[in-house]
């Protein structure tokens, strides 16, 4: 059974914007997707990327063999990668 709800991330965790049905410790499958660019400005992502980025992003050619490459030559982790390319901003 699938229910597309909405949530918000904040510190680390996912955070449904209306109660769920599930009983403790349910176990569910999650598929991220970004709202339609008119809600972009509530995301909790917003300090990092602007309007402007998430639409370019939506447009965005980019393939899943493009990523793989790219991934595949970070030294190190990729979170500290993240956070050396913002430190350089």
């Amino acid at each position: 059974m699938e229910k597309r709800i909405h949530a918000v991330y904040r510190q680390g965790l996912l955070h449904p914007t209306e109660p769920l049905a599930l009983p403790e410790s349910q176990e569910v499958t999650l598929a991220i997707g970004l709202p339609p660019s008119d809600e972009l400005v509530d995301t909790a992502c917003t300090p990092f990327f602007s309007n402007g980025e998430w639409e370019a992003a939506r447009h965005d050619s980019i393939t899943h063999e493009d990523v793989q490459r790219a991934l595949a030559g970070l030294d190190g982790s990729l979170a500290q990668t993240v956070i050396d390319q913002r430190d350089e901003r």
